[in-house]
This record gives structure tokens, sequence and C-alpha cells, in this order.
């Protein structure tokens, strides 16, 4: 979704071999992009919404990479 973060972002984002994505907050805002950039998420599973996006159980700790192509 291009408009979402400056063009500034957008570029630095395109130009990254990895993003660092700490917290549910920051899960939710970035996730629906469609950076093709692989981005690194770190964050507790507080609710069954984010626990079923990364197929895990409520409060679990989580570490993913996921890859858009």
């Amino acid at each position: 979704m291009k408009g979402h973060y400056s063009e500034v972002v957008d570029e630095l984002v395109s130009r990254s071999d990895i993003v660092v994505c700490k917290g549910m907050a920051n899960f939710e805002a970035v996730d629906e992009l469609h950076w093709t950039t692989p981005i690194t998420y770190l964050l507790k599973a507080k609710c069954k919404p984010i626990a079923d996006a990364f197929n895990t159980s409520v409060n679990a700790t989580v570490v993913a990479i996921r890859v858009r192509k």
C-alpha cells in the first residue's frame, strides 16, 4: 500500500536486506503492506487474532520472518 508510509520509508525499506518489527502494533501496521523485503517480527501474541496469524497460542512469544514475493 503506497502512501501508508512516506516515500522515504518505502525507499529505505526497498533497499534494506531485512526489516525488524517489534511489537503487535508494528505487526498490525506493517503486515498489511506489500513490501518485498523480508520482515522479522518479534512480539508476544496477546490476543487470538494475532496468535492465529502466527499459528501459535495466546501469550506465546513470536519470532517470525515473512517474505512476500
